[in-house]
């Protein structure tokens, strides 16, 4: 693969998907085998999907100062992630 320098590209993924059903009857109401015994029944579905894509970004670094500055910037865009109640005042 041949990319210009600081380009994303993306090399793969996987993704899980995940089907639940489930359902839930007043006792004994619910048993009933005729059409009464639906309205004390409930039925669900739920679907939950996961997804993880590697992503690369390569950076052509040049000088040390360069190093240093492309390091603080990828450390600031980390802290960002993070929820405000958990970020940190960075070491020094």
């Amino acid at each position: 693969m041949r990319v210009q320098d600081g380009n994303i590209v993306a090399i793969g993924g996987l993704m899980q998907q995940i089907q639940r059903d489930g359902s839930s009857k007043v006792p004994g109401a619910g048993d009933v085998t005729s059409g009464l015994g639906g309205l004390f029944k409930q039925g669900s579905k739920e679907l939950t999907k996961h997804e993880v894509v590697v992503l690369i970004k390569p950076t052509v670094i040049h000088s040390d100062k360069q190093w240093a500055d492309d390091l603080e910037r990828t450390r600031d865009r980390i802290q960002n992630m993070v929820l405000p109640e958990l970020r940190q005042a960075p070491p020094k």
